[in-house]
């Protein structure tokens, strides 16, 4: 089990023993976290508007997905993201969502996000992908 601690640290918890297997440290505050597909990767989101993905197994970054600094393309987030998920069969494809009223698609092979759909104003771990059909469902706070 992953969990994010808004303390910054984001847990990796045996269930059935109860006991705290690895943790990491994040400089800023831990919002969502989302297990890749194939079981070997994890993500985590927060404050910084930044995305990390992890090494589930040695526990390191692998990459920090951010947008770009230019003023005229948003490229990532520009403010706190709350949700976080996989594709379902691709663990290089992510999508985020926060307060920037945008969901944001992530390529680990890409510097910044390569696609944003605005709107949805995203305060909780509300976002997900259905499996079968590929939709995408966010809870909107509007």
């Amino acid at each position: 089990l992953l969990a994010s601690y808004s303390a910054g640290y984001v847990c990796h918890w045996h269930v059935s023993t109860g006991q705290q297997l690895n943790t990491i440290v994040e400089k800023r505050q831990t919002m969502a976290v989302a297990s890749g597909p194939d079981g070997l990767t994890f993500a985590s989101t927060g404050s910084d508007a930044k995305v990390l993905v992890y090494d589930g197994t040695t526990m390191d970054l692998l990459h920090s997905l951010e947008p770009s600094m230019s003023q005229s393309v948003m490229d990532g987030h520009m403010s706190r993201v709350f949700a976080l998920c996989f594709h379902p069969s691709d663990p290089r494809i992510l999508l985020s969502a926060g307060w920037d009223d945008t969901v944001q698609f992530w390529d680990t092979r890409e510097e910044h996000s390569v696609r944003k759909i605005s709107g949805p104003h995203v305060c909780a771990d509300a976002l997900d992908i259905d499996p079968t059909t590929l939709n995408i469902v966010t809870a909107s706070w509007r």
